[in-house]
């Protein structure tokens, strides 16, 4: 969870006591702009980690990589001349451009090799450096120390100075070897362990006090045989190459996240790209599962599409599911090599035996049976490089010893692909019904028994929201589509008082017409639950024409899409449906006479077309609309359309967007689209594109229901949806 400083403990004793302190992840600060404060200024915002089950969690470590310079700039950093071995330390010129290190000379870290704690077994033990590989020109074993080797009760059984490659004690007798005795004299340690003699040159290093070798005396001297070790005045270190290090780990304090410049900003509290990525990359797979529930512009949903995963993403506000869509609808992708496939399988081979010895590599064999099927949650074909270390180049890399980046997938040649097949749903159209609700249950058919969620006046509940909506009649009113010609009016509301008991009812009221008069009008709010649809509106129809009003006003978060509209008249009685704003879900928020907080909608103008092959299309001619700039509902032509999506075969329950069509999508994602036809050029039937920026969908066969369910978005974000039957 991402959360500022001001609310950083609340949030995380929250979160301490639902998912209990065991499973206590991390608490990560990231750096944000600098805030402002009379006290010291915050410059953090923070990502608070918990776990259902921290040991069950997934973790993938990320490596953040470093620059030339930041490498010469190291104090643990030296230069080495691969032609001769000499070292030397950079200069001040190197350090301030590593551009100036001539070719050549390789840069590397001279790491400890010891640890702490001491060791009982003998790498806390001295390490002789011999400096070459072959024994020193001198007298070998003396007779005395021969004689007294073949005195010890190991003799004849595990070792002997000639043939044991370990170093000899200073009293042989109590000498317990456990080692294979007969390995190459070159392999021996010096002084003791090879036939060097008393008087071998050999340097001794000896452990520091309360520590121990990374590795085994033997394991040392490998490593100085490979010229893996840099002596000097104060020891030595293992030698490791810039090259060989794949940067720093990252921790739990991100320092280099970046801001979003305001020129690229889709919503106002947008975070950080790095920040999603770094989330992500580290702790889900390609294939997982990720649920953002606050999504606001889409940037974790757009990065998990990026990367290869699933996702759900949730927001309350329609604007930020417009922002959502329409930003992951006209991005492109890398196209990520697969392990699932013959070349990512190939490729696999290819870099697993890139780092073992040239005379253990194997070539590439087809499977017999191949059963590839281009699944991303098998894995992408990820740069992978050796840890290295005293231990692995001692005794070679073991399987753990590799290292492979979850952010350096290799891309498949030059593809690019768009974002895959997604949906989106909305106010979907099912009611929270209260089972104790004096009308009863809705029946089957919805036809004669009302449903009411909650209180004596049919349906719509008390609270906050309804109170809010109540005030926005009162004083902003409705935004209403101008009628034959007339100018759009606003329509304000005015004693407006919980009445006695009406089935399907909720308010009472009066509205004035174009004219100023007053005329009277029955009002139901439905709950934030609750979607308005033929039901509620043949209920309120009902009932508002028993009463001789004038109005029946149904105000709701969203409505199904073949609900009666302002258009449709039921003989002296007008019906609006109008859509709340969300943001009278938030206490506190005051409304002004200027406010679009309610806003009647119409279904959009569509149009049936038969194609010449059988098939048919359908075209969206205009659609009323809310403009800001004007105060004003007005009726506009396909031009105010940015995306249109159609279900080709609705089932009536769940709309899913089969077919897209963007004529205006604005001038960030318009952007984005030149980028797309430039990237899939070669591929693009242009015929289907120059259809898919139209208002006239592609063709596409009759469906076998006959039903069809077409959802037009205008620049507001506001979706309007009508059903059609074939």
């Amino acid at each position: 969870m991402q959360i500022g400083p001001d609310n950083l403990h609340y949030v995380a004793v929250l979160m301490g006591e639902i998912f209990g302190h065991e499973n206590h992840i991390a608490t990560i600060p990231y750096q944000t702009a600098r805030m402002e404060s009379k006290q010291l200024g915050q410059v953090s915002n923070w990502l608070v980690w918990y776990a259902k089950n921290a040991d069950a969690t997934t973790y993938r470590q990320l490596y953040i990589s470093r620059s030339m310079t930041e490498w010469v700039n190291d104090p643990s950093v030296l230069l080495e001349n691969a032609d001769d071995g000499t070292t030397r330390t950079p200069t001040r010129q190197e350090k301030a451009d590593a551009n100036l290190i001539p070719s050549g000379w390789r840069v590397f870290q001279r790491w400890n090799c010891s640890s702490s704690h001491v060791s009982y077994n003998g790498r806390s033990d001295k390490f002789y450096h011999h400096g070459t590989d072959e024994p020193c020109s001198t007298e070998g074993w003396s007779a005395a120390e021969r004689e007294k080797a073949r005195s010890s009760p190991h003799y004849d059984h595990i070792c002997n100075p000639d043939e044991c490659d370990q170093p000899l004690p200073e009293n042989w007798l109590g000498h317990v070897c456990t080692a294979y005795c007969n390995a190459p004299i070159g392999n021996r340690l010096c002084p003791k362990g090879r036939k060097c003699g008393p008087n071998c040159h050999a340097t001794a290093y000896p452990c520091a006090t309360g520590r121990h070798w990374s590795v085994s005396l033997k394991g040392l001297h490998s490593n100085a045989l490979q010229a893996r070790l840099h002596f000097g005045e104060n020891g030595f270190g293992l030698k490791v190459y810039a090259d060989e290090r794949p940067g720093h780990s990252l921790g739990p304090i991100w320092t280099d996240p970046g801001r979003v410049p305001a020129s690229e900003k889709r919503y106002i509290v947008e975070t950080p790209p790095r920040v999603l990525e770094r989330i992500l990359l580290m702790t889900t797979d390609p294939g997982d599962l990720v649920l953002d529930p606050t999504c606001g512009s889409g940037a974790m949903p757009l990065m998990a599409e990026r990367w290869g995963r699933r996702w759900i993403a949730v927001d309350t506000s329609a604007v930020s599911i417009a922002v959502a869509r329409q930003r992951i609808a006209t991005a492109d992708h890398p196209y990520w090599l697969l392990q699932d496939t013959p070349a990512g399988h190939r490729r696999e081979h290819e870099l697993a035996q890139a780092l073992l010895p040239a005379d253990q590599r194997i070539p590439f064999a087809p499977p017999d049976a191949p059963d590839y099927q281009s699944d991303p949650a098998r894995g992408f074909v990820l740069a992978r490089q050796q840890r290295v270390s005293a231990a692995t180049l001692a005794y070679g890399p073991q399987p753990s010893d590799i290292i492979r980046h979850p952010d350096r997938p290799e891309a498949d040649g030059g593809k690019r692909r768009v974002s895959a097949a997604f949906t989106v749903e909305s106010d979907l159209p099912f009611t929270a019904v209260n089972p104790d609700a004096p009308y009863g249950e809705r029946a089957a058919d919805g036809a004669d028994t009302w449903a009411g969620s909650g209180n004596g006046n049919g349906a719509s509940g008390g609270g906050y929201s309804t109170d809010a909506i109540v005030q926005s009649l009162e004083t902003a009113g409705i935004r209403v589509p101008a009628a034959a010609g007339a100018p759009a009016h606003t329509y304000p509301v005015h004693d407006l008082a919980a009445t006695i008991e009406i089935p399907g009812a909720t308010h009472t009221g009066a509205i004035t017409d174009a004219a100023g008069a007053a005329r009277s009008a029955l009002f139901y709010i439905c709950g934030e639950d609750e979607v308005a649809g033929p039901f509620q509106t043949r209920h309120l129809s009902r009932a508002a024409r028993s009463r001789g009003d004038d109005y029946a006003v149904i105000i709701s978060y969203g409505r199904e899409g073949d609900t009666d509209t302002v258009r449709q008249a039921q003989g002296s009685l007008t019906v609006l449906q109008v859509i709340a704003n969300r943001d009278h879900m938030i206490p506190g928020l005051a409304v002004k006479a200027d406010d679009n907080a309610l806003v009647v909608i119409s279904e959009p103008d569509l149009t049936i077309h038969q194609e010449d092959d059988g098939q048919i299309s359908i075209a969206a001619d205009a659609l009323t609309v809310y403009n800001p700039a004007t105060g004003q509902v007005e009726t506009q032509d396909s031009r105010s359309i940015v995306a249109i999506m159609t279900d080709t075969d609705y089932d009536t329950e769940s709309f899913c967007a089969r077919l897209w069509n963007l004529p205006q999508p604005g001038s960030t994602s318009e952007r984005r689209l030149r980028q797309i036809r430039a990237a899939f050029r070669s591929d693009i039937d242009e015929a289907k594109w120059q259809r898919m920026r139209s208002s006239r969908t592609l063709p596409f066969p009759v469906p076998a229901a006959r039903t069809v369910a077409v959802k037009v978005i205008d620049h507001t974000g506001m979706e309007h949806m009508k059903v059609l039957t074939v």
